[in-house]
């Protein structure tokens, strides 16, 4: 289970829709809860993490997610296309 957390300025950023894509296929669709979370199932391995905020601006992400890395924080102030 990957959970992710997205913030803007360390503020947790609820209603956010998040997408999780693998080779151009959408594995999985969420939206963020009060805490800013969302959760996918997914097998480990490279994503893109597509994140569109309240205000539409559409912010993608590279991420791993291993062992070592099934909770990740995604800031929305970070540079685009940040590698994770």
């Amino acid at each position: 289970m990957l959970t992710l957390t997205i913030q803007k300025d360390a503020v947790p950023q609820n209603g956010v829709s998040v997408s999780v894509r693998s080779e151009g296929k959408v594995l999985g669709n969420d939206i963020t809860t009060e805490e800013g979370t969302a959760s996918f199932k997914l097998m480990y391995g490279k994503y893109n993490c597509i994140v569109k905020d309240r205000s539409q601006n559409i912010t993608t992400f590279y991420i791993t997610f291993d062992d070592l890395h099934s909770k990740i924080i995604l800031d929305l102030n970070a540079k685009a296309l940040l590698d994770i």
